[in-house]
């Protein structure tokens, strides 16, 4: 019984023991690296994140020479300064590649690219071939060859090659849709509308269509074809403002045809219709001149007292003179404050000279 007794205690202080030293920092027994309660042991979680990802990254290569394939990424390189407009910068990856590799297919096609989009037609079809002739049966190659007919609207070579593209790589959707657009833009829809249709949807085949007819100015066949693609796929909103692009535009050239003639009637109408009096409205009224008549000479007094004699109203020619006998003889007018002629004082020469001068008041 003192044995087990014993043997209990030891047990527990044991397991004391070690639980006092589990719980201590730097323990010797703890074994060192491994233990997560060692002071020494703990790091930043983002020092962690950040040399994990240093050791997955590979190592850049110093110069041209240590790429694995310089090539490819050239390619890479022009394609993308080829989609920003960087077209200089472009042809010179595209060059670079085709140093490295000589029979590299993108390189050739991507210079044959460069010549086109710089509007030199000759050297770009000569460089088309020379690229397909490197690889007749590669649908990169019959496909861009395609492209390049179809831009310049050689429609038969271009349907040509792009149904050799799709019959290369039958499971190419982009080969396809580029035949069906060639098919419809040479002037069959029939034929083109299976290719769109596999490709993007029948909805969107008619819309497509639509799009084709509207930019070749065939407005009733665009509105056919986006009436159907709304009927078929209620919810495809660009057919929807399509639709009433066209009916808006219609009404606009129905008035712009219609005002010329509008015009022209209005001015015809305008000089067969008599002069007509002026309409006057209510309250204004036109006083019509009276007939005058002759009046004789009136006297008039001004504020000085002084009679002057005002002319008479001319008389109309047809008129006929009254005889002189029987017209009453005008009388002098008096002239208040004159002297008499028989003041005594004055002789008739002075009393005239007075007269006159008072009339000249």
């Amino acid at each position: 019984m003192l044995n087990s007794s014993f043997q209990r205690t030891h047990s527990v202080l044991v397991l004391s023991a070690a639980l006092v030293c589990a719980t201590s920092i730097g323990c010797a027994s703890s074994g060192g690296k491994g233990f997560a309660f060692f002071k020494g042991n703990k790091q930043n979680p983002q020092q962690v994140a950040e040399a994990k990802l240093k050791a997955e990254l590979p190592v850049l290569p110093g110069s041209r020479k240590d790429l694995k394939n310089p090539a490819r990424l050239d390619l890479s390189y022009a394609r993308w300064q080829q989609e920003m407009g960087n077209f200089p910068e472009a042809r010179k990856a595209y060059q670079r590649a085709l140093d490295e590799e000589p029979n590299s297919l993108p390189a050739m096609l991507g210079l044959a690219r460069m010549e086109e989009l710089a509007s030199r037609n000759l050297a770009a079809e000569e460089a088309y071939k020379n690229a397909l002739a490197k690889a007749p049966t590669d649908p990169d190659a019959l496909h861009a060859v395609g492209q390049y007919y179809a831009r310049t609207e050689r429609w038969s070579d271009a349907i040509t090659h792009l149904n050799k593209a799709m019959q290369a790589d039958p499971d190419s959707k982009r080969y396809r849709f580029d035949l069906g657009i060639a098919l419809a833009k040479s002037g069959h829809p029939d034929r083109a509308y299976p290719h769109l249709a596999g490709t993007v949807g029948p909805a969107e085949a008619h819309y497509n269509l639509g799009y084709l007819f509207y930019e070749a100015k065939q407005y009733e066949a665009a509105e056919r074809e986006f009436l159907t693609a709304v009927a078929q796929k209620p919810d495809l909103e660009a057919a929807v403002a399509m639709v009433d692009e066209i009916r808006r535009e219609r009404e606009d050239a129905t008035l712009l045809a219609t005002r010329p003639q509008q015009q022209q009637t209005i001015q015809a109408a305008a000089q067969n219709v008599p002069a007509r009096q002026p309409v006057y409205q209510a309250g204004a009224f036109q006083q019509t001149a009276m007939p005058q008549t002759p009046q004789p000479q009136q006297q008039v007094r001004d504020f000085h007292t002084t009679t002057r004699l005002q002319p008479a109203p001319p008389v109309p020619s047809s008129w006929q003179p009254v005889p002189q006998q029987n017209v009453m003889p005008v009388q002098q007018p008096v002239h208040y404050g004159t002297p008499s002629s028989a003041h005594p004082n004055m002789t008739p020469a002075q009393i005239e000279q007075l007269q006159n001068q008072r009339l000249s008041r």
